[in-house]
């Protein structure tokens, strides 16, 4: 299983590679920008993971770039093939968005807060 995890938390990064190393196909990612090259480079993907606030920011402003949702943004142009996406973000409303515009597209997607 192929499987991106974008979050610049670094005990959330420690989870995902404790529980999806081993056994899976892993990337993991701290920015926006991290997390569109690296979808760039396979044609398909099993499962994305994504965070919203990044580069240590709390309720970021959907607008700006490095966040997840500049992520989504990509993802709804470019199409990549993506089974399943799951955003994982704290930040309930941003979250909400991200995982809203995503099944809009057609995507499978859902919002679950990360959990320890």
């Amino acid at each position: 299983m192929r499987i991106l995890f974008l979050d610049d938390n670094e005990r959330r990064r420690a989870i995902a590679i404790s529980r999806y190393a081993e056994d899976h196909e892993l990337h993991v990612v701290e920015t926006s920008e991290q997390a569109i090259g690296t979808l760039l480079k396979f044609p398909a993907w099993d499962r994305v993971l994504l965070d919203h606030d990044l580069g240590g920011q709390v309720f970021q402003n959907s607008l700006e770039s490095n966040t997840g949702m500049e992520v989504v943004r990509f993802i709804l142009q470019a199409k990549p093939i993506i089974d399943q996406i799951i955003v994982h973000s704290w930040n309930g409303p941003a979250g909400q968005e991200m995982t809203n515009k995503l099944k809009d597209a057609g995507y499978t997607a859902a919002y679950r807060p990360f959990e320890v």
